[in-house]
This record gives C-alpha cells, sequence and structure tokens, in this order.
C-alpha cells in the first residue's frame, strides 16, 4: 500500500471515528439535557424512610396525575415570607406556635410535588397585604383568610352545564398537629409543631373542589354521647362529606339537605313521634335516597321503641345484654367483653375486602338479623364475631363468667339493610339503614393502631349507600412527624447540573479528540 492510499485510508478511517465520537458525545449531552428536563418536570426526590414518610403516598401520587380538571391553589403568602420571618410571626401572634421553618419548607416543596405530577395544578403565592389578594379574597367571601392559609379552588361546568366554583381553605391547624411539650402554653408559652398533616389535607380539599356533588350528614346530636362520633366527622369531612348537628332534645324535623342522619351511643329511647320523623326522612315522600346510621352502646338499657324499629329493619338487638368472648385467640387484650370481628365481604365493603385490616370492638350489644328479605327489604350482614361468643347480662358484667348452659354463637355486628322499589322509567330507588352493634368500633382508641380498619369499614358502607364510585379515593390521615421532603443544597444542585451536564461532557469530548488524534498518528 502507497502511502498516498494508506492516508487516504487512514484519513476515511479517523473520520468515521470522528463522527461515532461526535455522534456519541450528542447523545451524552443530550441524555444529561433532558434528565434536567425531567427533574424539573418530574418528582425525583429520594426518600430513604423506612416508612416511606417523605414521600407522597402511591395511591395520592395516581390521584394527582389523574385529576383532568384545573386546580389553583393560592398560598396567602409570599413565597419568601412563608419561610421567613413574616411565617413565623404569625404562627406566634395568632396560634401561639414557636417558627418552625423546617416544615414550612417542607410545605412549600411538598407542593411543588403536586405541581410535578400534575401540570393542571398551579401553585401561587399572593401576599394578603397587597391589593391583588381581594380577588383572592372573593372566591370565599364567606371565609377569613389569613396568612399562611391555603386556598384550593377549581372552577368547571357541572354535569348541567352550570359554571361553578368550588374552593377550600386549608388553615394551619389543618396542616400541622400541635403539641405543648412544656405544659406552658395555657400559661402564654408557645405551642410547637409535632407533626405535619398537609398531604391528606391537600389532596382531600382537591378532592371536594373537583367533586360535583358532596353529600351532607345530619349527626342528631342531641341523642347521642358527646365526643362518640369525633373520628369518623373528621374522615367524613375528609372524604367530602358535610356534617351538620341536630341539637335538639325532642327529634322533630330533619334538615332537608341531608342525605344520611346519625345516632351515636345513644343515651335515651325515642319517642314514637322521633321514630316517626325517621321513617318519614328515609321515605322521602316516596323518592328514598336516605340513610340512617345507629351505633350502639353495650353498656346502656333500655331502648323499647328504637329497638323495635330497628327490627323491623332486620336488626334484632338483645336490650340489657352484651357480648361476652370465652375465647382468648378472639378476646383481644382488654378483655371478654372486646372482641375482633370478621368481614363478611359483602359489595357494601368492597373497597376494603381486599386489604389485611383487622377488626375490633367493646362493650357489644348482641344482635341477629331478623330476616334475610323481608318485602322490599334486604338484610346484609357485614361484620360478626366468632361462634365463641355469648350474651351476658349487662347488669352483672364486672363479676359474670359463662357456664356450660350459655350458649355460643356467632352474633352480627354490623347489619345494612336497604328498602328497594322498582319503577319503569326511574329504576331502582332506595334508603337504608346501618346498625352497628357496638359504637366503641369507632373510638379513637383503635384510630391509632394502622392496621385497624373500624372507620375505614364504616365509611367504605356510607360511599356504596350514597353510590359513590367505588374507585374514587379513599382519604385517611398521613401523618409525617419529621420534617420530610428536605433537598440538598442549592449550592450542591448547581455543582451537580454542571458536573453533569458540562463538566463530563466536556471530559468525554476531550478524552475521544485525544485517542483520535493519537490512532490517526500511528
Amino acid at each position: 500500500m502507497n502511502n498516498k492510499i494508506k492516508n487516504q485510508f487512514l484519513l476515511k478511517h479517523g473520520a468515521y471515528n470522528a463522527a461515532l465520537i461526535a455522534i456519541v458525545l450528542v447523545i451524552v449531552v443530550g441524555v444529561n439535557v433532558l434528565a434536567t428536563v425531567l427533574a424539573e418536570r418530574f418528582p425525583t426526590d429520594i426518600d430513604l424512610s423506612v416508612t416511606k414518610a417523605n414521600s407522597i403516598s402511591e395511591e395520592n401520587a395516581e390521584y394527582i396525575e389523574g385529576i383532568d380538571k384545573k386546580i389553583n391553589i393560592v398560598v396567602c403568602a409570599t413565597e419568601s415570607g412563608y419561610v421567613g420571618n413574616v411565617m413565623g410571626t404569625y404562627a406566634q401572634e395568632v396560634y401561639q406556635t414557636q417558627a418552625d421553618t423546617d416544615f414550612f419548607k417542607q410545605t412549600q416543596l411538598l407542593l411543588d410535588q403536586y405541581h410535578r405530577y400534575n401540570n393542571k395544578i398551579t401553585i401561587e403565592y399572593v401576599d394578603p397585604d397587597t391589593a391583588a389578594f381581594s380577588k383572592v379574597s372573593a372566591i370565599v367571601p364567606d371565609t377569613s383568610l389569613y396568612y399562611g392559609d391555603i386556598l384550593v379552588y377549581c372552577t368547571f361546568k357541572n354535569a348541567e352545564g352550570k359554571e361553578i366554583t368550588n374552593a377550600r381553605v386549608i388553615s394551619f391547624t389543618d396542616m400541622y398537629t400541635l403539641e405543648d411539650p412544656n405544659g406552658y402554653a395555657a400559661y402564654g408559652g408557645l405551642y410547637s409543631i409535632a407533626s405535619s398533616n398537609l398531604e391528606t389535607a391537600l389532596t382531600s380539599a382537591i378532592y371536594s373542589a373537583t367533586s360535583e356533588k358532596s353529600n351532607t350528614l345530619a349527626l342528631l346530636s342531641g341523642h347521642s354521647k358527646d365526643g362518640a362520633f369525633e373520628t369518623m366527622l373528621s374522615t367524613l369531612e375528609l372524604n367530602n362529606y358535610e356534617v351538620v348537628e341536630v341539637k335538639d332534645a325532642i327529634l322533630k324535623e330533619i334538615p332537608k339537605e341531608a342525605d344520611i342522619i346519625a345516632l351515636v351511643a345513644p343515651q335515651k329511647d325515642l319517642a314514637a313521634s322521633e321514630i316517626e320523623v325517621i321513617e318519614k326522612f328515609l321515605e322521602n315522600g316516596g323518592e328514598k335516597g336516605k340513610n340512617l346510621l345507629v351505633f350502639c352502646d353495650g353498656t346502656k338499657t333500655g331502648f323499647p321503641n328504637l329497638y323495635a324499629f330497628l327490627a323491623e329493619w332486620g336488626a334484632e338487638l338483645q336490650d340489657g345484654k352484651i357480648v361476652y368472648e370465652t375465647d382468648d385467640a378472639y378476646q383481644n387484650y382488654f378483655g371478654p367483653t372486646t372482641a375482633f370481628l370478621t368481614n363478611k365481604k359483602t359489595d357494601y365493603t368492597a373497597t376494603i375486602n381486599g386489604d389485611n385490616s383487622m377488626y375490633v370492638a367493646s362493650n357489644i350489644t348482641p344482635m341477629q338479623a331478623a330476616y334475610t328479605t323481608f318485602g322490599n327489604r334486604v338484610a346484609n350482614v357485614l361484620f360478626t364475631t366468632a361462634d365463641t361468643s355469648v350474651a351476658a347480662p349487662m347488669a352483672e358484667i364486672a363479676n359474670w363468667t359463662p357456664s356450660s348452659t350459655d350458649k355460643k354463637e356467632s352474633f352480627a355486628f354490623a347489619i345494612y339493610t336497604h328498602d328497594t322499589v322498582y319503577e319503569a322509567d326511574l329504576g331502582a330507588k332506595s334508603s337504608g339503614v346501618y346498625v352497628c352493634a357496638s359504637a366503641n368500633f369507632l373510638s379513637a382508641d383503635w384510630k391509632q393502631f394502622n392496621d385497624v380498619g373500624n372507620v375505614n369499614s364504616v365509611l367504605a358502607v356510607i360511599n356504596e349507600a350514597c353510590g359513590r364510585d367505588a374507585s374514587d379515593i379513599f382519604f385517611d390521615q398521613k401523618i409525617v412527624e419529621n420534617h420530610a421532603f428536605s433537598p440538598p443544597s442549592l449550592s450542591a444542585v448547581k455543582f451537580v447540573r454542571v458536573l453533569f451536564v458540562f463538566v463530563l461532557p466536556i471530559l468525554i469530548m476531550g478524552a475521544g479528540i485525544f485517542v483520535w488524534l493519537r490512532r490517526s498518528r500511528r
């Protein structure tokens, strides 16, 4: 091979090498630029906590990504002021709480996560002390907005074509759980922030803002035990139920807007006239579509009218008796008047049938289904005790022990009975009555255990009874006790960006040129 041919071969071979190196460099630079864009667009934070407390939960993330309406999130603050002295001053003066900028930074970062999951969600900071804030206040004219509040709203056309705006305000105390570490807050000291509830509150607010219809529950507080429904109330509110109270000592009427009424741990029997009011509510002028929830209290007796009414709806209760569990395996550690329960996995509990939750309650009134079907009514047993339970006399329970003559059986714990009529043009119309044999089922004592699903089981039934889509998101309180979403420092971010987007590609390019020059000279 003469020198001319050799030089042509080397030149051609070198050109191929140069072209390949150029292609590789373009790919490397492109990948780095793309990675930078994706990092800014999508959540890429790494959560090293065992419980994943520092990440948006998978269920919430899936729900957020699927939203097709435009969501406006307005933070009533300046962006810098929220994590600075202004927010700290408001926290101290208005909420008697010492500033915790780590939690405030966490809130900002979580808001940014929502935007990055779905660009239909916009985040805006508006200073309450500026003229522009009047437009924000006009969205919720009946609500006072304070510095640091978060307003979530959505404007859309409903099924009738009418444009509506749904809005919900998340206050400081909705976002943060406060504690009094030294016991001095009541005497002029300061509370501190113990945890953040923002993820649950924010996703719930978005759900409410985008929902075309909410349901109203009327709590018969004039007949219920104080505080017995508190845990359920907070869960219902998170899931877009409006809760109103009927405080009348003698029930005369039920709010027309109510879809559901709840009687929780009744302290006295209902009069015949009050039963008539409830019957009229459930009949709803023939339109039906109403529901009653009754949570009994096994420690109380004397309900002939109420129990006779519930028997007509398929729930037969033994007044003056309490469930005694004879098998230690089903007692829980609170003793024989506390029992584990079995989910019968009906259509009314469809949204929880696949989980591994436990169900437990104390002070259970013995109950059985009076029938399976009776006319238009169908009784569904949702939960039961074990077949080792007996009915014990409530008045003697402190010193009572079962004998060989006491019948062991499985009692119904929760029954939902629907009364359905069918019309040729309108289809099926139903009203229903849910009877739970113990108000203790809703106690906060059980709510603190993550593997106990009592409240969620009741919510599943209410959602089904109200005709809510089974695919709707289920809101349960997620509390983050540490400072989640903590980002690297700004200098670290800049260093990594410069390193991968500029320095490494240049080094690779230089190495390629060096190799090409060495090979071309051989």
